[in-house]
């Protein structure tokens, strides 16, 4: 049977509207935090965090088969489930898979205060910055404006939302300092102003593509995409199942994995000005790390993600697991 991905695609938005809710998600979540089996009977139903496209597994193994994923709090005995919690082992003559792993949470500023940092000049790939009134993460890489009548000069820094643009509360020309400002970044520190953001947008009817902020450079500010290694960063490549990749953040260094999901999707907390609220995120990658090491950390967002060989941007991280194992 030849499997095409739009047809992966079509089952994975299904499976994905069908078992995660956002009330039911919001609602489980201090039942399922008890750890007792009555429990997390009882939120069975939001069991699902997660879905996309991979390759099967079987006993632990990767193979060639790819399949519509299901990401899971964790596997629940059939016998006990009702029936309407019990997932499908295929959907459309598709198969399915159920993948055991912690949901995803923004990758923002560590969770303790950090030591002060000094400025690093020129500005580069995986060094601390944040927007002035936020703690921090990570530079992801700089670019240029490809709209029309945009300044062919003009430098960019590019980062998330949620470091540059406070999740949507900050305004266009805002200072964005290189130290951030949880490594004791100051306005002596301002390397940029912001220039633009891709607004999240929260609740279920609402889909995200990006968590993504740029700034605008401060005329004489030095800069390099040059990532560790001496490999240059390229030009953005699509990415595949089992494609190598990896960051350079500010709290973990230089990581590596490889790719495990694409076409992700999935529901994410972020701490706002108006409290807690959920974004849905589609069209994502979801990355395993290769070794023991964690791939991602809090103060990793922003992150450039790259082919190893030739330095080619695969996309920009913004998100983790808590033991930043995925």
């Amino acid at each position: 049977m030849v499997i095409n991905l739009e047809d992966l695609e079509k089952a994975n938005a299904e499976l994905f509207a069908r078992h995660v809710k956002l009330d039911l998600w919001k609602k489980a979540r201090g039942l399922r935090r008890s750890g007792r089996m009555e429990d997390i009977l009882t939120v069975a139903e939001s069991n699902v965090h997660a879905t996309g496209i991979g390759r099967k597994l079987v006993n632990g193994r990767a193979t060639k088969d790819y399949c519509v994923q299901l990401f899971v709090y964790r596997k629940l005995p059939l016998r006990l489930l009702p029936r309407h919690c019990i997932l499908p082992k295929e959907i459309a003559a598709l198969p399915t898979d159920v993948v055991v792993s912690p949901p995803l949470r923004p990758c923002g500023p560590p969770p303790v205060v950090a030591e002060c940092q000094p400025q690093t000049r020129p500005l580069k790939p995986g060094i601390s910055t944040s927007h002035f009134n936020m703690q921090g993460g990570s530079i992801g890489c700089f670019c240029k404006s490809a709209r029309p009548g945009a300044d062919p000069n003009a430098v960019y820094l590019l980062s998330n939302n949620h470091v540059l643009a406070a999740c949507n509360a900050a305004s266009k020309g805002d200072d964005i300092y290189q130290p951030s400002c949880i490594h004791c970044g100051a306005l002596a520190d301002t390397v940029a102003k912001l220039a633009d953001f891709v607004p999240l947008r929260f609740g279920q009817a609402n889909v995200n593509n990006a968590d993504c902020a740029a700034a605008l450079l401060e005329a004489g500010v030095d800069w390099s995409n040059v990532l560790p290694g001496g490999v240059t960063l390229g030009t953005p490549v699509a990415p595949v199942v089992d494609m190598k990749v990896r960051q350079t953040g500010a709290r973990t260094g230089t990581t590596e994995g490889r790719i495990l999901s694409i076409n992700h999707r999935f529901p994410m907390d972020y701490i706002t000005s108006n409290g807690l609220r959920t974004a849905v995120f589609v069209d994502q990658i979801r990355i395993q790390v290769r070794t023991g090491k964690n791939f991602a950390l809090e103060g990793d967002s922003g992150a450039i993600v790259y082919r190893p060989h030739d330095g080619r941007a695969v996309g920009l991280l913004f998100a983790a697991t808590e033991d930043g194992n995925i």
